[in-house]
């Protein structure tokens, strides 16, 4: 199975709030060193896109490209002035109190260091590490997380995650708080769709659509193996 582990940017907080801070956030991330510090090509490949290969309909593009996926911290420092923030700014990170996603952390922190950003670490305890950042009120700035398809299909990856109307105070799976009348309007528009792939293609391109908007950063595809027996089913 591949799932997406990525960046959520909550879009309700200072500065998260600014399209082009959340642009320079995009741009600035050195995913190469983020998979490396997950343990290289045998578990993950980077991601530009939400949407992972092996859901139906997925459309590759990268709209924050750099050199060799490193990070491109000028091209973040110039949105950032643009953004009245020349200067930079910090920012609170929630991550797991576990080895892998601490190392991503920090891959994520020296990268954005690189253009003026400074981010802090939230340690939350593994046990209860996504009861928090899917409790709003708990929520800091900024949360790794990540999604795997229940099937194959877009509706099972973009409504959950960016779907206004799925913001709960608890339980909340659009980590980024995404807000937009425009994704949700077409969000119903995909999910009414009769031609399985018309809707498909359309699911790709809506995902694009969305990181216009970069309420995430995606990071990689982190691959699962997973065993199963002929005796098993249900």
């Amino acid at each position: 199975q591949c799932c997406t582990t990525y960046l959520g940017l909550n879009t309700t907080k200072a500065h998260m709030n600014n399209l082009l801070v959340r642009q320079a956030i995009s741009y600035a991330i050195d995913k190469q060193s983020v998979k490396d510090a997950t343990g290289g090509t045998q578990l993950a490949d980077i991601s530009h896109t939400m949407m992972p290969p092996t859901v139906a309909g997925q459309k590759n593009f990268n709209l924050y490209p750099s050199d060799q996926d490193k990070g491109d911290p000028k091209k973040a420092k110039e949105l950032l002035a643009k953004a009245g923030l020349p200067d930079g700014f910090s920012f609170t990170l929630d991550i797991r109190n576990q080895p892998a996603m601490q190392a991503q952390a920090a891959a994520i922190q020296e990268s954005l260091a690189k253009a003026g950003i400074t981010v802090h670490f939230n340690l939350i305890d593994t046990a209860t590490y996504y009861e928090v950042i899917g409790t709003t009120s708990q929520q800091h700035d900024a949360a790794i997380t990540g999604w795997c398809p229940d099937w194959a299909s877009g509706s099972t990856f973009l409504t959950p995650m960016f779907d206004d109307r799925r913001i709960y105070t608890k339980g909340n799976s659009n980590i980024a708080q995404l807000n937009d009348r425009a994704i949700n309007q077409r969000i119903d528009q995909i999910n009414a769709m009769t031609d399985v792939k018309a809707a498909n293609k359309a699911w790709g391109e809506n995902d694009e659509q969305i990181l216009k908007l970069a309420p995430t950063v995606p990071l990689l595809f982190e691959k699962t193996a997973m065993v199963v027996g002929n005796k098993i089913s249900g």
